[in-house]
């Protein structure tokens, strides 16, 4: 078993903390993004239907460019 001082525990401690936060960090960002894109592509799916374009062959474009 390897003792460490306290403060090398310390260190130890945060090092753990910032990995934890900077992938939550990659997560968080991630998942809003997947948010934001469905999000713009249901508003203009639901304009293009109030306006009575054909919005399904739109989206398609969209979906079909990524």
């Amino acid at each position: 078993m390897v003792y460490m001082s306290r403060l090398e525990k310390t260190l130890n401690n945060k090092n753990c903390k910032k990995k934890y936060k900077t992938i939550c960090r990659i997560v968080f960002i991630f998942i809003m993004i997947i948010i934001t894109t469905s999000s713009i592509f249901m508003i203009d799916y639901r304009i293009n239907e109030l306006l009575g374009d054909d919005s399904k062959n739109n989206l398609m474009k969209y979906i079909n460019i990524f």
